[in-house]
């Protein structure tokens, strides 16, 4: 990860003085160069870095910054060969080292046919594998308890299909592959460059205007052997949902935008889906509304994350907001939260998480 000295938009205030010095300061260009990748403009800043090199060559953190700046474009061959021109000039670059092995192991799955879940274009939405094992086991158990019916699950949010991997893994496994999992994600760049002007919000917009992010899924869900099972409806949200019939789903994932309008429009859409006696899950609800302060979470409902100082981290206010409107408070398990729909109310579902990790999803 790259890191500046200032806020980087402090440094990108000073571009002209920085750029007009004499003489010219490579490691000050190289700074902006990271200033700038880190709220986004990755081509701007490859042209500072080469700018950099050209007053200092071979210099290992504008070689350093220029492969962060063409991982983040999906240019990963391109990416590759500039961190290896850090290893040769700065051989203990373990931050240079750790970048080549992720996209060496890219790139390794790829070839032999294996899905891949992982670092690269942030394709591992749970990195910290707290949430997974309540993921597997809350499907697991529902697709156990369906008899000989179909089970149907549908996931709005899929990037590179690690949770539908799950959902149909549970499927083939348990139900002796009697069922289907829809996934519905627009796959193409939807965060604003100005509200959410950041380095990871950038990242995954490459990786949708590209198409890398959605071959990755498709690679996936084939190199997993569920393509019979799995089937993604490309588009967003408001486009499939509403072609959608009720109540025809017994599992429902929501975890596309966090932005309020969003979540609750895909929420609500949910409610409508899910059939009686069917769950409705979702993540990234790291605080319930009754954990934090309400006016917080109105301060910052159009944010996808804000900080809640009193507890030292971040959450995302408009899954707090919805979550308690929709359902109430329901029991989280690392983020992740379940609720079954009973009639025309909701229970929590309690789940004893699966430490199973066989299967790798």
């Amino acid at each position: 990860m790259l890191q500046t000295r200032e806020h980087p938009h402090t440094i990108i205030n000073r571009w002209e003085s920085i750029l007009t010095k004499s003489p010219p300061d490579a490691d000050e260009i190289v700074e902006l160069g990271h200033a700038l990748a880190l709220v986004g403009d990755f081509e701007q800043a490859i042209g500072l870095y080469d700018q950099a090199n050209q007053i200092a060559p071979k210099h290992p953190e504008a070689f350093f910054g220029r492969a962060i700046a063409l991982e983040s474009m999906t240019r990963f061959h391109d990416a590759y060969t500039e961190y290896q021109k850090v290893l040769r000039v700065s051989p203990n670059d373990e931050r240079a080292r750790l970048a080549a092995n992720h996209l060496t192991g890219y790139f390794t799955h790829l070839k032999q046919n294996i899905p891949y879940v992982g670092h690269v274009m942030d394709s591992n939405q749970n990195p910290s594998n707290e949430r997974p094992p309540f993921m597997r086991q809350v499907v697991k158990d529902e697709v156990r308890s369906q008899g000989r019916e179909s089970f149907f699950a549908l996931e709005v949010g899929s990037w590179a299909g690690g949770s539908a991997l799950k959902w149909a893994n549970a499927i083939a496994a348990h139900h002796n592959r009697q069922g289907k999992v829809f996934c519905v994600d627009g796959w193409r760049a939807y965060h604003d460059n100005v509200t959410h002007a950041t380095y990871g919000y950038s990242r995954m917009n490459w990786a949708c205007k590209t198409g890398e992010i959605y071959r990755l899924f498709l690679h996936n869900v084939r190199a997993a052997g569920f393509d019979d099972l799995v089937h993604p409806l490309k588009g967003s949200s408001s486009e499939i949902l509403p072609m959608l019939k009720d109540e025809q789903f017994h599992f429902i994932y929501v975890d596309g935008s966090h932005l309020y309008t969003d979540a609750l429009y895909d929420t609500e859409e949910a409610i409508r889906l899910v059939a009686d006696g069917g769950v409705i899950a979702g993540d990234d609800m790291e605080l319930q509304l009754h954990e934090c302060d309400p006016a917080l979470v109105d301060r910052n409902i159009d944010k996808d994350l804000a900080f809640d100082e009193k507890r030292n981290m971040l959450f995302h206010p408009g899954v707090t907001k919805v979550v308690a409107e929709k359902f109430g408070e329901v029991l989280n398990y690392k983020g992740f939260w379940a609720v079954r729909r009973v009639g025309d109310g909701w229970e929590p579902v309690e789940i004893t998480p699966d430490e199973d990790t066989a299967t790798g999803y």
